[in-house]
């Protein structure tokens, strides 16, 4: 059996009936091998090396002949898989073939990466299972913004200046 490929079930067929007197040109046998499926797997972690829990995945299939990096979704594969506590996600058994995943959603405090999608990975076949790593960037803290301290501050400042100002507009009119 060539390597990549599975037995068929079964793996023996006939009868096959050969005539008397005929020769090898007028016999034709044909089996059809089948190539083996092969296993998606996902491992999230952050750019630091943490793994990340909850990054929402799709697998999609290559079916419409393009080659290099698709942007569009082609075929979807099974439900979206979400990254467990681990930073796991496997989309189990797929038949042999190209795939791409997308990051459809981040994890809580991390970017989505751009792009999106990556691939295309070679499953099954002569390629056998594939691991796939992607990292995201966490979120950049944004300044805080809202009454808070400098806001009361320059409030407190303000009033004081008004309230001078008043004081100092009596003290003329008096004299």
């Amino acid at each position: 059996m060539p390597k990549g490929y599975v037995l068929p079930d079964p793996a023996v067929f006939g009868p096959v009936t050969v005539e008397p007197g005929a020769t090898s040109d007028d016999l034709s046998l044909t089996a059809t091998n089948k190539l083996k499926p092969g296993v998606v797997r996902l491992l999230k972690k952050s750019t630091d090396g943490k793994v990340l829990a909850g990054a929402v995945f799709r697998l999609w299939r290559e079916t419409n002949g393009r080659s290099g990096l698709q942007m569009d979704a082609d075929t979807p594969v099974g439900e979206e898989c979400v990254t467990d506590a681990q930073g796991r996600c496997d989309f189990g058994s797929v038949s042999a073939g190209t795939y791409y995943l997308e990051e459809v959603a981040a994890p809580d405090g991390y970017l989505t990466p751009d792009p999106g999608v990556s691939g295309p990975y070679e499953v099954g076949g002569v390629h056998g299972d594939v691991e796939v790593t992607r990292t995201n960037q966490r979120r950049p803290e944004l300044p805080p913004t809202g009454p808070g301290m400098p806001v009361l501050s320059l409030l407190a400042i303000g009033l004081t200046l008004v309230g001078g100002g008043l004081v100092l507009r009596r003290a003329r009119r008096r004299s």
